[in-house]
């Protein structure tokens, strides 16, 4: 979580910005290191036998690169949907009890219906990994680390609407026009509990089908370029099946508590799989 992260750094500020819409995590292990090499190596062994429980969810249709800029939806729309979701967001924050199925079920519903309809955790497995990299593994094992993204979606937006209860956050200005790699960008502000306002960039690919939030900024840097080169260490070293443990054991920390009765009735089934051995 961000407040446990006490400090203003670079790192700690994207981490927070981009959490607040459920976007992409600690970036404590920017370097991918996850304990020791050794302790790596097991969980790798011990994970290359229960890989295939997660089933990987419905991926939406990838980003497209080009368009026509008459096809796109227009600013202005997009930037309302994004108020729309954010507004919700801070009204779940505010009224959420983490121990309450009810209310859990309901952000977990805004997740699904709203929140993960602009992401696009293919497109990021692609930005982190590389084009390469990401082309090289089987269909099945791009399924997969995109569902670990996915879950790793739902555990930063859980972060942050623990962290920002009582300081809603906001857009600021307008959508910035594209840039030349053709991402829109506007500014998110947000105060957490022990920080002080943070304001960082959303950059948004829009496109004929919709939009999505593909990156987010704090002071100069962005999530993919500080996170991308720990992703691929980790893919270089140990495969998809290290990758894939490792993205597990940090979602399945997180979300144990959440796993157990009557939490799990309401809890995503590629969710609940990464925690059985706690039910």
């Amino acid at each position: 979580m961000c407040v446990q992260q006490v400090g203003l750094s670079k790192v700690n500020g994207i981490v927070c910005v981009f959490g607040l819409l459920g976007l992409l995590l600690s970036l404590a292990s920017v370097a991918g290191n996850s304990g020791t090499v050794a302790k790596e190596q097991m969980i790798v062994s011990e994970h290359a036998m229960s890989m295939q429980k997660i089933e990987p969810p419905k991926q939406a249709e990838p980003i497209e690169q080009t368009m026509s800029p008459k096809q796109l939806m227009h600013p202005e729309q997009v930037r309302q949907e994004l108020e729309e979701i954010v507004s919700a967001f801070n009204q779940h924050a505010q009224g959420l009890d983490t121990q309450d199925p009810v209310l859990v079920g309901g952000f977990i519903t805004f997740i699904a219906n709203r929140l993960a309809q602009h992401w696009d955790p293919r497109n990021m497995a692609i930005e982190l990994l590389g084009a390469d990299a990401f082309d090289a593994v089987s269909r099945v094992e791009q399924q997969q680390i995109s569902a670990r993204l996915e879950a790793t979606f739902h555990r930063y937006a859980f972060e942050v609407v623990e962290e920002y209860r009582q300081s809603p956050m906001a857009l600021m200005g307008e959508l910035i026009p594209a840039d030349e790699a053709g991402l829109w960008r506007v500014k998110i502000r947000a105060k957490p509990r022990i920080l002080p306002a943070l304001t960082g960039d959303l950059y948004v690919k829009v496109t004929v089908s919709g939009w999505a939030i593909v990156d987010a900024g704090y002071a100069g840097f962005t999530y993919v370029s500080l996170k991308d080169g720990g992703y691929q260490r980790k893919f270089e070293r140990y495969g998809v099946v290290g990758l894939l443990a490792w993205l597990d054991e940090k979602n399945a920390d997180f979300f144990a508590d959440y796993c157990r009765s009557p939490l799990a009735n309401v809890m995503p089934a590629t969710l609940v799989a990464l925690c059985q051995p706690v039910l």
